[in-house]
């Protein structure tokens, strides 16, 4: 018998846009959903992270899992800082001489 996930650093993370978060539940969209099922085949019990895109990441336990219906109970919220001028860096690399 597997045992359900509790380390949220392991946790993989999903987008969930804002209007499917309530209070203290949230409900995946299908293609998300899909992912959790079928491809990682996490079921209830075990921990994912969750971003809504506006700055917001959410750790939530799955409560219920069929196939393109995942719903989960948050456990904890954090608000992540939006960068408005993300950083860039760019790198000149020198060429050889004989290729001038």
């Amino acid at each position: 018998m597997r045992k359900p996930m509790n380390d949220v650093s392991e946790a993989p993370f999903f987008y969930c846009p804002p209007e499917h978060i309530e209070a203290d539940v949230l409900s995946l969209p299908p293609e998300e959903a899909r992912h959790l099922t079928r491809v990682l085949r996490k079921r209830p019990g075990d921990l994912i992270q969750v971003t809504d895109g506006v700055g917001n990441r959410l750790v939530c336990r799955i409560s219920s899992a069929e196939g393109r219906s995942v719903d989960c109970t948050i456990v904890e919220r954090s608000a992540e800082p939006y960068l408005v001028f993300p950083a860039v860096v760019l790198a000149v690399s020198m060429i050889r001489k004989e290729r001038l």
